[in-house]
C-alpha cells in the first residue's frame, strides 16, 4: 500500500523522464566549409564539401540534359505537396496558398498605406491655417504678442552680466 504522496512522486518523475526525450536540445551535425572530406580540398565557392562535383564526372552534356528533361515530361504529373493523389486539387490549394502568401499581403498593405490620417495631425493644420486665413482677413496679427505674460519669460533669461560671464557676445 503506497500513498497518495508518493504515487504523485512517480507520476512526476515519469512525466519528468518523458519530457526529457521531448524537450532535448538538438545535437548540432555540421561540418566546416574545408572542401571535400576526404580530399582535405581547399573552401569550395558554391556547394562545397562532397557537393562540389556530386556525379564525379563534371558537368552533363546537352544530350544528357535532354534525356533527362524527355524522362522527367513523360512521368506525368508531380504533386507540389498538397495533395498526393489528385492533380486538380493539388492545383487548386497552391493557386490559393500563393494568393493568400503572395496577393493578400500586398492587398493589406495597399489598404494600409491608404487608410485615412487616424491622429487627427492633417485636420490640426488645416485648421491653423484657416484661423490664419480669419485673422489676416480681420487684420490682426497671426499670433498675440500678450499669448505669453512677457514678464514671465524675462524672469527666466539670464542677465547682460551673467552672459558677459558665459561668454556669450551679442551683436545688434
Amino acid at each position: 500500500f503506497t500513498s497518495t504522496r508518493e504515487m504523485a512522486s512517480l507520476v512526476r518523475l515519469t512525466a519528468l523522464r518523458n519530457a526529457k526525450k521531448y524537450f532535448q536540445a538538438p545535437l548540432v551535425l555540421s561540418r566546416g566549409m574545408s572542401g571535400a572530406p576526404h580530399e582535405g580540398g581547399p573552401p569550395t565557392t558554391t556547394l562545397g564539401g562532397p557537393f562540389k562535383v556530386p556525379v564525379g564526372t563534371g558537368h552533363a552534356s546537352q544530350e544528357e540534359i535532354s534525356n533527362w528533361v524527355k524522362k522527367e515530361l513523360e512521368a506525368g504529373w508531380r504533386s507540389k505537396g498538397y495533395d498526393y493523389n489528385d492533380e486538380k486539387l493539388d492545383n487548386e490549394w497552391h493557386r490559393l496558398f500563393l494568393f493568400c502568401v503572395v496577393s493578400l499581403p500586398v492587398l493589406f498593405c495597399t489598404f494600409y498605406a491608404y487608410l485615412p490620417n487616424r491622429n487627427g495631425r492633417d485636420w490640426a493644420i488645416r485648421e491653423a491655417y484657416l484661423v490664419l486665413a480669419e485673422r489676416e482677413a480681420a487684420g490682426v496679427e497671426p499670433l498675440s504678442r500678450d499669448l505669453v505674460d512677457p514678464e514671465k519669460i524675462l524672469a527666466h533669461l539670464p542677465s547682460d552680466e551673467e552672459l558677459k560671464a558665459a561668454g556669450v557676445v551679442i551683436n545688434i
